[in-house]
């Protein structure tokens, strides 16, 4: 009967492994993804949590940038791609999530992009 539960510790042993092998095989091709846009961002939990979430109001065909956590006005445009320039020259910010018109968008370099790993 040893052997029996010996069999079944090594498959959860081996399950286990290959679980772990391959979350740290993934992490690895996003933080290469990344590196190849040129955010400079670790993928982290502390990190990720320090990602501004920013929300935007459309008021006479301007677009206006709110922070969500800090309840403060961020900067103004007529797009979204300028919106976007705009806010990472003045904030000097890599990388922020911003919901527009119920989506949810990335500002990642001034640009913007449907989700972190878009090129």
């Amino acid at each position: 009967m040893e052997d029996f539960y010996t069999f079944y510790d090594l498959i959860i042993v081996s399950l286990l492994s290959f679980g772990f092998g391959a979350l740290f095989i993934i992490n690895r091709l996003k933080r290469k993804i990344l590196a190849n846009q040129g955010v400079k961002v670790s993928v982290t939990k502390v990190d990720l949590d320090t990602i501004p979430i920013l929300e935007t109001e459309l008021y006479n065909d301007i677009i206006f940038l709110y922070d969500t956590k800090l309840k403060t006005f961020q900067g103004q445009a007529s797009s979204i791609d300028e919106l976007a320039k705009v806010y990472s020259s003045f904030k000097k910010v890599n990388v922020a999530q911003v919901i527009h018109k119920d989506e949810r968008v990335w500002f990642i370099n001034g640009k913007v992009r449907k989700s972190l790993l878009d090129s």
